[in-house]
């Protein structure tokens, strides 16, 4: 069986401290192992490739998900930054200020 590790923003995981986005409560990164065959429905959250070449049948893969033990949810960590830049943006909005417009243009462009 193949093996792939996943290393999604790994400063963004382990040196900062998140927030879950339905209890405040913080969340923590966890490890996910993950058996997928290549031909299942389930192959398109993945990416099978591996330099030149593409893992075919069966592939375990590691990757982190953020954890809240109150809510008892994972979360994806795209979803922890947007709602993060989302927190962000409203916070420049209600600063106000001469550059909000823009920099709420560039936080917003990073999140879609």
């Amino acid at each position: 069986m193949n093996k792939s590790i996943l290393y999604d923003s790994p400063i963004f995981v382990f040196k900062k401290l998140h927030k879950c986005p339905n209890c405040t409560h913080s969340i923590t990164p966890r490890k996910i192992k993950k058996i997928v065959n290549s031909k299942s429905p389930d192959a398109k959250e993945f990416d099978f490739s591996a330099g030149d070449s593409y893992l075919v049948g069966d592939v375990e893969f590691t990757y982190y998900v953020f954890y809240c033990e109150y809510c008892n949810k994972d979360y994806k960590i795209k979803e922890i930054k947007n709602y993060e830049r989302t927190i962000k943006a409203n916070e420049i909005i209600n600063r106000g200020g001469n550059k909000t417009l823009m920099k709420i243009k560039l936080i917003l462009n990073k999140i879609f």
